[in-house]
């Protein structure tokens, strides 16, 4: 997982993350990490390794984890802050999308390598450094 139930605490704040039961949190992060993979394989060997990566890469990726997390948390959520919600929620799926086209680099992490083929046979390869 990208995230953890303490990230979602200190990105939003126990009051609001508080009502929500650990265990759905837990399921929610493993689903959300998941559902950005489908994103960062494009570019990137996943699950992603952010052991001592560079903090601005571990925090975008966490930012993004927590941001969708809260989305599929609330849900159930009423007109009251849904515009502010789903503005965060618009936000990290912009995030994906450039990352996924490749206007968006993490540092620190290389891009995979592509194999082009044709026709049943092997091109050439393309190893780009990020």
């Amino acid at each position: 997982m990208y995230a953890t139930v303490d990230d979602l605490d200190i990105f939003f704040g126990s009051d609001e993350m508080g009502v929500f039961d650990t265990a759905r949190k837990e399921a929610i992060l493993s689903s959300v990490s998941g559902y950005m993979d489908s994103f960062l394989g494009s570019y990137y060997s996943t699950p992603l390794d952010l052991t001592d990566k560079p903090a601005n890469t571990v925090n975008l990726i966490k930012h993004i984890c927590c941001g969708l997390a809260r989305c599929q948390l609330h849900d159930d959520v009423n007109s009251n802050g849904f515009e502010t919600l789903q503005r965060s929620c618009d936000s990290a799926n912009n995030m994906l999308d450039k990352i996924k086209s490749g206007e968006i680099r993490l540092q620190g992490l290389t891009i995979k390598p592509v194999i082009l083929h044709h026709q049943n046979t092997r091109l050439f390869s393309i190893v780009s450094e990020s």
